[in-house]
């Protein structure tokens, strides 16, 4: 999923407050990071790419990572 809001939505995160105490806020937050990057990706005149894969502790933690662009 790409959409915060979306996400939020159905999760029943209503408000700041909600945000902070859910189980689900880094979840959140990073769904919001990565669409913003792809927003910007998309208007940019370089497009790096961005791979996203599993690791951390039971590959349950997922990481974004973006190439560096060639001038």
């Amino acid at each position: 999923m790409t959409d915060s809001g979306l996400f939020s939505h159905l999760l029943d995160v209503r408000n700041s407050e909600q945000l902070i105490s859910s189980p689900r806020k880094g979840d959140i937050v990073e769904t919001f990071v990565y669409s913003e990057l792809l927003k910007h990706i998309d208007y940019s005149c370089k497009q790096p790419q961005i791979y996203h894969g599993k690791g951390g502790y039971n590959f349950c933690h997922r990481d974004q990572i973006i190439t560096k662009c060639e001038k």
